[in-house]
C-alpha cells in the first residue's frame, strides 16, 4: 500500500489548510482520505485533563495501526505524489523520529507565521470555537497552561532542530506564511518545484481564504461538535458512514458561526512575547538567510 511522500507538518493557524486545498486540487497530488491523520506520533492529550478543561491537546493516532494509514492513501496508488497535514507533528516532539522511520524519504513543508502573531490566533481560534478561556491578558500574565501550550507550539527554534536533525536538507522545505499571503501563485510555484510536480499550474482557489476567524453561535454547541471532531473512534467507522457523520458535524458547526475579526493584541503584550520568542525569530532568519523585521515589530 502507499504511503505519503510528503508531509505538511507546519503549526497551527499558519496557512496548513490554504496550502492543503491549492496542492488537493493539483492534478498530480493525491491526498490522504483524511487531512489530519496525525499517525506519525503516540502522545497521548496531556492537556485534555485538570484545570485545562474542555481545552485539550489533541492525541496522536499511531495506535490506530500501519494498516489504516496505509488506508488513507487506498485511492492514491495511480499517482507518484501523496500527501497529508498533520499540524500535531511540528510540536509533538516524538514525530520527527517517527516520520523518518515510517517513511525516511518523505519531503516535509513547514509553513512559519511570526511566532507571536501565532500564539495570538491560536487562543482566538479556540475562544471562537466555543472554549472557555480568560482574557489573553490573563492567560499571558498568570502563566495560564493553555497561554503555555500556545508559546510551546511557537517554539520554532526547539521544534524545527528536532525535525533537521533527522532529515536531510533536500526534504524539507520552509515558507514564510506572509508569502503565500500576499505572493500565492509565486509561493505555490516554489513549492511545486520542490515536490517535483507541475508548477505551472494555478489552483482555481487560490485567491480564497480558508480558515477565518469565526466566533461561536450557540458556544456549548461547537464544543460539542469539536468534541465529536476529536474522538477516534471514528476514524474506525466505515467511510460512508464516517463521511455521513463529518457531513453533519460540518453542517451543524458552519449553521453555528459568523465570521469575525479580533481585536488587536496589546502593544505591551506583544513586545514581552516578542523578547519570549527573539531566540526563535533569528533562528528562522539564520536558517533561511532572510531578514524578519516584521516580526519583531511591536
Amino acid at each position: 500500500m502507499p504511503l505519503p511522500t510528503f508531509i505538511i507538518a507546519s503549526p497551527q493557524r499558519c496557512g496548513t489548510t490554504s496550502l492543503w486545498q491549492y496542492l488537493s486540487e493539483h492534478p498530480e497530488v493525491c491526498p490522504s482520505r483524511i487531512k489530519e491523520p496525525r499517525f506519525s506520533s503516540n502522545i497521548e492529550g496531556e492537556l485534555d485533563r485538570g484545570t485545562i478543561g474542555s481545552c485539550s491537546l489533541r492525541s496522536g493516532n499511531l495506535s490506530m495501526g500501519r494498516e489504516w494509514y496505509e488506508s488513507l492513501f487506498k485511492a492514491c496508488e495511480d499517482l507518484k505524489v501523496r500527501g497529508e497535514a498533520s499540524t500535531h507533528y511540528f510540536s509533538a516532539a516524538d514525530s520527527a523520529s517517527l516520520i523518518k522511520s515510517f517513511i525516511p524519504d518523505v519531503r516535509l513543508i513547514f509553513l512559519l507565521r511570526d511566532p507571536v502573531a501565532r500564539i495570538y490566533s491560536h487562543y482566538w481560534q479556540e475562544c471562537k470555537r466555543g472554549l472557555n478561556l480568560p482574557s489573553f491578558t490573563e492567560l499571558v500574565q498568570t502563566n495560564h497552561p493553555r497561554f503555555q501550550y500556545y508559546s510551546y507550539v511557537s517554539s520554532y527554534k526547539i521544534h524545527l532542530e528536532t525535525f533537521l536533525a533527522e532529515f536531510d536538507q533536500q526534504q524539507y522545505i520552509i515558507i514564510v506564511n506572509q508569502n503565500l499571503k500576499n505572493n500565492p501563485e509565486d509561493t505555490f510555484e516554489k513549492i511545486c518545484r520542490f515536490l517535483e510536480i507541475d508548477s505551472s499550474y494555478i489552483p482555481t482557489s487560490i485567491s480564497n481564504k480558508f480558515n477565518q476567524s469565526q466566533t461561536a453561535k450557540i458556544r456549548w454547541l461547537n464544543r460539542i461538535m469539536l468534541s465529536l471532531s476529536k474522538e477516534k473512534i471514528t476514524n474506525k467507522l466505515p467511510n460512508v458512514i464516517r463521511s455521513s457523520l463529518g457531513k453533519v458535524r460540518r453542517t451543524i458547526t458552519k449553521m453555528n458561526v459568523f465570521d469575525d475579526t479580533y481585536p488587536p493584541m496589546p502593544a505591551s503584550l506583544r513586545v514581552q512575547l516578542i523578547k519570549n520568542h527573539e531566540e526563535d525569530i533569528v533562528f528562522v532568519e539564520k536558517t533561511l538567510d532572510i531578514n524578519l523585521s516584521d516580526w519583531k515589530k511591536p
